[in-house]
């Protein structure tokens, strides 16, 4: 018997399931999974007080929203901020087809 696997299903047994809609439902969830990790690198990266990264691709996790504020963008221009943001995430960013990223000062540090 021939086995076809996708995200770990077996496509061969579960494609009913698919069909209905389930596998939205499981993207999402790992796109949940990317949107943490990559807000948990940036926050102890760049000592970061406030991160929210945000899939936009409707959870395929090809499009992210990055905002990230930290004290370290102190003195940098607006462009240096966005490299140490994206260097930060270098393997995440090879793997999605886009991002846009806002980034501040805190203001107790500005």
């Amino acid at each position: 018997k021939k086995v076809n696997y996708i995200v770990g299903l077996d496509v061969s047994e579960n494609i009913g399931y698919l069909r209905r809609g389930s596998f939205r439902g499981l993207s999402q969830r790992l796109s949940t999974d990317a949107e943490k990790a990559m807000t948990e690198k940036l926050t102890l990266a760049l000592e970061a007080t406030d991160v929210r990264v945000e899939d936009k691709s409707g959870g395929c996790g090809s499009f992210y929203a990055i905002m990230v504020e930290s004290p370290k963008f102190a003195g940098l221009t607006t462009l240096k901020q966005h490299m140490l943001v994206k260097s930060t995430l270098a393997d995440e960013m090879a793997q999605v087809h886009g991002a846009t990223v806002e980034t501040r000062v805190p203001k107790s540090t500005a």
